[in-house]
């Protein structure tokens, strides 16, 4: 799913800049702006989901994120 988030958090740089739209903290006219963009082109949702998507399966699975966070504790 395409996402319009702030570049003042974890997400943004979660996002990939094909996959959603990203506006500076504060900028509420800009993430308006983005999020209008999305609501009203369906191809852009349609295009910014797949790349979303296939984003999403690239990254590490549930479990083995759990297992490299617990390796870092055990240090």
């Amino acid at each position: 799913m395409p996402v319009a988030v702030t570049s003042g958090g974890g997400a943004a740089a979660l996002v990939p800049a094909e996959a959603g739209v990203v506006a500076p903290p504060g900028d509420v006219e800009q993430l308006s702006k983005a999020m209008r963009r999305l609501i009203f082109s369906a191809d852009l949702r349609a295009e910014m989901a797949e790349i979303a998507w296939q984003t999403g399966r690239s990254l590490p699975d549930w479990t083995t994120q759990v297992r490299t966070f617990v390796a870092a504790l055990d240090g």
